[in-house]
């Protein structure tokens, strides 16, 4: 009888863990559309630009956000569980003068890659997704922002799917300092450092 017991334990676990991993797939889209735009040319955009910038110029005290955007064309239902979702960029170049932090909001309206300038940016959410450290001096390294909420609402349908911004905190630019950051972009070269959207469902 003690035996049976561990046996249906056994199987229970298996059927609990198991069989849910060995069901969930994973997505990888690097087909993103995006753009950088700065406060010191307001009319300007930077649709066609190989890098994405964020942060703060202190000398030229500019300031540079990004939008980024993927189409979820795989055939995901309102059935479709999102386990996790990982927006992942790659930085070239980090900030030199200190520390920073870049943070990304959902976008609620609609937009062009090569149309949006500082003037005309889309309004975005005021809840922050999600926020990663910069570490002064640090290129080439993936960052990584966890989109997992964001995602399954754009999948049951009751968010639009317009991407997000990525920012500096103004707190962080009241603090001084050059925090300027330059991502690779869709347009870059090398297709291996593209942005990615990566996405864990069932």
């Amino acid at each position: 009888m003690r035996y049976s017991v561990i046996i249906y334990s056994l199987l229970f676990l298996f059927a609990l863990i198991i069989v849910p991993l060995a069901s969930a797939e994973i997505w990888v889209s690097n087909d993103s559309r995006d753009t950088w735009i700065e406060i010191r040319n307001k009319s300007n955009g930077e649709g066609s630009s190989s890098i994405l910038k964020t942060g703060f110029d202190f000398a030229s005290k500019n300031l540079f956000k990004s939008f980024i955007r993927f189409d979820l064309n795989q055939n995901f239902t309102n059935n479709t569980i999102i386990h996790e979702a990982k927006l992942e960029l790659f930085l070239g170049f980090g900030p030199d003068g200190r520390n920073s932090t870049n943070q990304i909001r959902r976008v609620l309206d609609n937009w062009d890659e090569n149309e949006l300038t500082w003037n005309n940016q889309p309004s975005v959410s005021k809840q922050i997704t999600d926020f990663v450290l910069l570490v002064k001096d640090e290129n080439d390294v993936w960052i990584s922002f966890n989109v997992t909420s964001d995602i399954q609402g754009f999948v049951n349908g009751e968010q639009d799917n317009f991407g997000w911004m990525i920012e500096e905190p103004v707190y962080n630019i009241i603090n001084m300092g050059d925090t300027e950051a330059k991502y690779k972009s869709d347009e870059f070269g090398n297709s291996s450092v593209r942005p990615m959207l990566v996405i864990d469902y069932s």
